[in-house]
């Protein structure tokens, strides 16, 4: 409440962390918010008003403030310091993995659970409880708000876990979680998902390579999942219960490039364009079921490079093979997955063929 003086004019707010102010305001001078004074303090109001909120503060600092109400010359009262003030806001849940219902997951997940705010590590931990009960190790991300639980050893399947964070969990403040957070989630009845097999990448132009595999048969099989990456092999592992989408980047630097459904025991193809030649390219393929779980990664690898032009027949007679000799042979004679192939081809042809004298030509 404002003084009832006729020359009341307004009040001026100074406040202070871990400290009471000790400022005292010279009569006759204006001062704006913003200032910073000699003892810390810094001012953040300046205007007539009987309200003030002070924001973008910090969780468990306490902020001391003096109010002075001053005229229209700006002579300043003594002053008046409340109660000093400390943030005392609850910390939650924000999300989990896997997500609360999720059904089908692997045997083999890890559980994350990430918090509104940076946690107390020690308590935190020890306010999680898993049931049927499970044994591993606590790991947390680097600002200390998501907590990961590892198995020592893969969940049963088919079961439902429940997991609950309680309320002795706590943030770096000392605040309490404000009420118990419950999830659950249920495994899937197999993990045998198969690889997929009989894998092959092949240059079908100079910005191209085309993938062909044969997809496992049963264990649920449901699609595939391709990353690709340049000059070295994948490193990424596909996690249980996370769909990525074509044209993620991922964390060792490579991208997803396919994520479709297919049959189970069939063959697939996928074609990978607009790719630079003479760069060589890495492939991880992974076999995916509904939910989804992924089997192990099976790597491939190509460099797109320019095709050798058919030669026409009756051309200047250095030996090489004609347009008519190549289309006989069909255009998948014409394939490899490497630059050496096609020369090896052309020099065998040429040491079986019978030379005469003169130019070597073939004729239809």
């Amino acid at each position: 409440t404002n003084p009832t003086d006729g020359d009341f004019d307004g009040v001026l707010i100074v406040r202070r962390e871990a400290l009471a102010p000790a400022f005292t305001p010279n009569d006759g001078l204006l001062y704006t918010v913003g200032t910073t004074n000699a003892d810390g303090s810094v001012v953040v109001f300046n205007a007539t008003g009987t309200s003030f909120s002070d924001t973008s503060l910090t969780e468990g600092v306490t902020y001391h403030y003096v109010l002075f109400a001053y005229d229209t010359s700006f002579n300043y009262d003594a002053g008046v310091a409340p109660a000093s003030l400390q943030l005392m806001w609850p910390p939650s849940v924000t999300s989990t993995v896997p997500a609360n219902g999720a059904t089908g997951i692997s045997t083999d997940t890890m559980i994350n659970v990430t918090f509104s705010e940076p946690m107390d590590q020690t308590s935190t931990e020890g306010a999680f409880l898993i049931s049927p009960v499970v044994s591993g190790v606590f790991s947390w991300n680097g600002p200390g708000e998501t907590l990961t639980f590892t198995p020592a050893a893969p969940l049963a399947m088919g079961t439902i876990y429940t997991v609950i964070i309680g309320t002795t969990a706590t943030d770096l403040a000392g605040n309490n979680l404000a009420s118990l957070f419950p999830f659950g989630f249920t495994t899937g009845v197999s993990s045998s998902l198969g690889l997929v097999t009989g894998v092959t990448a092949m240059a079908t132009s100079n910005t191209q390579i085309t993938l062909t595999w044969t997809n496992p048969g049963g264990g649920g099989f449901a699609g595939v999942l391709i990353v690709r990456r340049n000059t070295l092999a994948p490193t990424f592992t596909p996690t249980a219960g996370i769909s990525y989408l074509v044209g993620n980047s991922l964390a060792d630097g490579s991208v997803v490039v396919f994520n479709a459904t297919g049959i189970a025991g069939a063959s697939q193809t996928f074609s990978d364009s607009s790719l630079t030649e003479g760069v060589t390219y890495y492939y991880a393929l992974f076999a995916r079921d509904t939910s989804p779980n992924y089997s192990a990664g099976v790597t491939v690898n190509a460099t797109p490079v320019s095709l050798p032009p058919p030669v026409a027949n009756g051309d200047d007679g250095c030996g090489c093979l004609p347009a008519n000799v190549l289309a006989a042979h069909g255009p998948s004679w014409m394939t490899w997955t490497g630059s050496i192939v096609p020369y090896f081809l052309l020099v065998l042809f040429l040491a079986v063929v019978p030379r005469t004298s003169g130019p070597r030509r073939f004729s239809e």
